[in-house]
């Protein structure tokens, strides 16, 4: 990653791009089927505060499940994700994600025990693990805003 976000071809985030690509993913996906998620990365929510500030808009939050708090953006969660790539922003249409999965959660044990003692405490430990991998139905119901500049 990157400090100041600044590199050639970078534009500043502003409403009119933010809103165009969410009617091009509403418009694809259909509209009572639209984005119902938007992702990004803590630096890009910085700056989209800070475009609200400076047009005088205020910023409403929304609880999620779990007591999570995003931004309101046409009613949509505006949140962060610790994976978003610097510079993006993710309009993503979740009724056409899925998670396959080969089987459900299993403890491995590949030598005949779950639990193994851990050297040098008193302690025991296991692995749950689960095969699986999220997948897209529909490419066009999702959209992302690339080459954004962020300075804050």
């Amino acid at each position: 990653t990157h400090s100041s976000g600044r590199y050639m071809g970078q534009r500043s985030l502003t409403f009119t791009l933010m809103q165009k690509m969410f009617d091009r993913v509403e418009e694809k996906a259909g509209k009572d089927y639209g984005p119902d998620l938007i992702l990004t990365t803590r630096a890009i929510r910085r700056e989209y505060l800070e475009l609200c500030r400076a047009d005088r808009r205020n910023v409403n939050t929304m609880t999620l499940d779990g007591g999570w708090k995003a931004l309101d953006y046409n009613g949509v969660p505006f949140t962060v994700d610790d994976d978003a790539i610097d510079g993006e922003i993710y309009f993503l249409t979740t009724k056409d994600l899925k998670v396959f999965r080969m089987s459900d959660y299993d403890w491995m044990s590949k030598d005949g025990s779950i639990l193994h003692r851990v050297s040098g405490y008193d302690a025991y430990e296991a692995v749950l693990f689960r095969y699986a991998e999220l997948g897209c139905f529909r490419r066009n119901s999702h959209g992302v805003l690339c080459d954004l500049d962020y300075t804050l």
